[in-house]
C-alpha cells in the first residue's frame, strides 16, 4: 500500500488483527513506520483499485513501527501474516514498497548482515532491535513503512537508508516485528477500542 500526504509517501502493507497470515482476508489495517506520522496523523492510502483515507493511528513507542486504521476494509488476495522469530544473520530478505515509483511497488531482494540493540537516524527516528539490510536496488526514499519478507512473513518494516558522507551505502535499517509483536497487537487493540 501507499501511504501520501501532499507530496511526501511511504509504504506499509495490510495485515490482519490478529497479525497472522490469511487467504482472501477482508482488513483495514496497514503496518508501516512511525516516522512518516511525525508532523501529522492524515493521509491517504493507494493500492491496486483501492483508495481510502486514514482514519486513526497507534504508534508503538520507542521503535519505528505504526498501525494505521483506513476508513473502510480492503480485500487483498492474501496477508502475510507477522514473523514470530527475529531475522537470522545473512537470511534472504524481500522488501516490497513504493520508493522511485509512486504508483507501483517495486521489489528489492536482500540480505541480513548485522543486529544491534538500537540505531538512531538524523532526524532522531528511533529503532530497536534493527537489522541491517544490504539491498539490491537499494532502497530509497519512499521504501519506508514497506514489509521485509522472510519465508513470506512480514519479518520488518523498512525503516531507514544508510548513507555516508552523502553516499548511499546500499545499505538498509529496518524494525522488525518479531521483538515488537506483543505491542503491536496492543496497538491493534487501541485502535479497536477507539472505533
Amino acid at each position: 500500500m501507499r501511504i501520501s500526504r501532499g507530496r511526501s509517501y511511504c509504504s506499509g502493507v495490510l495485515i490482519a488483527a490478529d497479525l497472522a497470515p490469511r487467504d482472501h482476508g477482508v482488513t483495514d489495517l496497514v503496518l508501516t513506520c512511525a516516522h512518516f506520522f511525525r508532523d501529522s496523523p492524515e493521509g491517504k492510502i493507494g493500492g491496486a483499485h483501492f483508495h481510502a483515507r486514514i482514519a486513526d493511528l497507534a504508534v508503538v513507542k520507542g521503535t519505528d513501527l505504526a498501525v494505521v486504521r483506513l476508513t473502510r476494509p480492503c480485500t487483498p488476495r492474501t496477508l502475510p501474516g507477522l514473523a514470530r522469530a527475529r531475522i537470522p544473520l545473512l537470511a534472504r530478505t524481500t522488501t516490497q514498497a513504493f520508493g522511485g515509483s509512486r504508483y507501483r511497488a517495486r521489489t528489492r531482494r536482500g540480505r541480513a548482515l548485522w543486529s544491534f540493540p538500537l540505531a538512531v537516524s538524523r532526524d532522531c527516528t528511533v529503532v530497536r532491535a534493527p537489522v541491517f539490510l544490504y539491498n539490491s536496488p537499494p532502497a530509497v526514499n519512499g521504501d519506508s513503512g514497506g514489509p521485509v519478507l522472510v519465508h513470506g512473513r512480514i519479518a520488518a518494516v523498512q525503516s531507514m537508508i544508510l548513507t555516508v558522507a552523502g553516499h548511499h551505502t546500499g545499505v538498509a535499517t529496518v524494525a522488525q516485528t518479531a521483538p515488537h509483536r506483543d505491542s503491536l497487537a496492543a496497538a491493534v487493540a487501541e485502535l479497536d477500542a477507539r472505533r
